[in-house]
């Protein structure tokens, strides 16, 4: 199992275009196979602050997932209107 998750920074002026794409990401990336977890959240204190946390079955989807369309279309909004990212992967194993 892979996790990935963070935080990004957004240009506060742009923030309706990247909650636009975020929900778009997040319906497509769910629809995924091999995706099992895909999420965004705005932080509650600062606006300008949204959460990532993604999990996936393996590295094999998660390949797949990286060569998308709307992941193609999700990373030219967010060289746009994103200020920073504090992103991590992870490998884990399913407990019990």
């Amino acid at each position: 199992m892979i996790i990935i998750g963070g935080d990004m920074k957004i240009n506060p002026a742009l923030r309706d275009e990247a909650v636009k794409a975020m929900a778009a990401m997040n319906a497509a990336s769910q629809a995924e196979a091999g995706c099992i977890t895909y999420d965004f959240s705005a932080d509650l204190v600062a606006e300008d602050t949204f959460h990532l946390f993604e999990i996936w079955e393996n590295e094999e989807v998660l390949a797949v997932h990286g060569q998308t369309a709307h992941m193609a279309t999700f990373r030219e909004v967010m060289a746009r209107v994103r200020v920073s990212s504090n992103i991590k992967r992870y490998r884990a194993e399913a407990m019990g």
